[in-house]
C-alpha cells in the first residue's frame, strides 16, 4: 500500500475545496428534498454525476501520484461523513445530508444504500487503478459511471416507456428497467468517452466506433447489475474494455 499510495503526494487545497463542493451540493440537495423541491432519486443521482465528473475533472489530469493520494483523501473524509450522518441520521444537520443522498423506496435501509454507495464507488475506483496503475483508465472510467449511470434512473423514471425485467436485490428478485435509461446510460458512456480522450485522437471514424462499443458495454452492465452493485460491476468492467481501446 505505501508503495502504491504516498499520502504526502496529497494536493491538499483541491482535496479541500472537492470535499467543500461536494458536501455543499448534499446541503443543498437535502434541504431541496426536505423542502419537496426536489425527488430524493433525483437528489441522489445529482449528488452521483457531481461526485464522479467533478472528481475526473479536479484529479483525472494531474500526475498518478498526485490524483491517486488526493482522490483517497477525498474518498475517507467522505465515507467518513456518510456513516457519521447515518448514524445521526435523526438529528441536524446530518438529517439533511441523509435526505440528499437517500431515496424513499430504499426504506427501511436507506441508510445503509447511502453510505455503501459512497464506500464501494470509491473502493471500486482505487481498486482499478491499483489493478492496472493507468490514471487515464481511471479517470475515463469515473466519468463514464457518473454520466452514464447517474442518467439512467432520472431518465428512466421520467420517459421510460419499453420496460423489461432486469437483475434487482436481494438476490432472487427483478426490477423493472427501460431501454430509455439505458439509452441514457449508453449516451453518458460515449460523452465520457469524448470528454476524456477525444480531443487527442486523430482517426476519429476509429474513435466513433470505439466510443460506441463501450456505451453499449456500459449499458448492458448496468441493465444486468443488481440493484446498489453497479457502481462496483461498471469500473471494473469498463477497465477490462477502455485499457485496450484507448492505450
Amino acid at each position: 500500500m505505501t508503495a502504491w499510495l504516498h499520502f504526502e503526494n496529497v494536493d491538499v487545497p483541491r482535496v479541500v475545496g472537492m470535499v467543500a463542493a461536494i458536501v455543499g451540493l448534499w446541503w443543498i440537495t437535502g434541504e431541496a428534498t426536505l423542502r419537496g423541491i426536489l425527488k430524493s432519486g433525483d437528489a441522489r443521482k445529482i449528488n452521483h454525476i457531481y461526485a464522479f465528473v467533478g472528481l475526473a475533472l479536479c484529479f483525472g489530469w494531474l500526475p498518478s501520484s498526485v490524483a491517486r493520494a488526493s482522490a483517497f483523501a477525498v474518498g475517507v473524509v467522505l465515507v467518513t461523513l456518510a456513516i457519521f450522518s447515518c448514524l445521526r441520521a435523526e438529528r441536524w444537520p446530518w438529517r439533511v445530508f441523509v435526505a440528499g443522498n437517500s431515496r424513499v423506496e430504499d426504506q427501511p435501509h436507506a441508510c445503509l444504500f447511502y453510505w455503501s454507495s459512497w464506500a464501494l464507488s470509491f473502493a471500486a475506483l482505487l481498486a482499478v487503478d491499483a489493478w492496472l496503475n493507468d490514471i487515464r483508465v481511471v479517470r475515463l472510467v469515473g466519468m463514464i459511471v457518473g454520466l452514464g449511470d447517474g442518467l439512467a434512473e432520472p431518465v428512466g423514471k421520467r420517459w421510460g416507456r419499453h420496460r423489461y425485467a432486469a437483475l434487482g436485490w436481494p438476490k432472487g428478485q427483478f426490477s423493472r428497467k427501460s431501454l430509455e435509461g439505458s439509452l441514457a446510460v449508453f449516451l453518458g458512456a460515449v460523452a465520457g468517452v469524448y470528454i476524456c480522450e477525444g480531443p487527442g485522437l486523430q482517426q476519429w471514424l476509429t474513435f466513433a466506433a470505439a466510443a460506441t462499443l463501450v456505451g453499449v458495454a456500459a449499458a448492458v452492465v448496468e441493465a444486468l447489475s443488481p440493484r446498489g452493485l453497479d457502481n462496483v460491476t461498471l469500473p471494473f468492467a469498463l477497465a477490462l474494455l477502455v485499457g485496450p481501446l484507448f492505450p
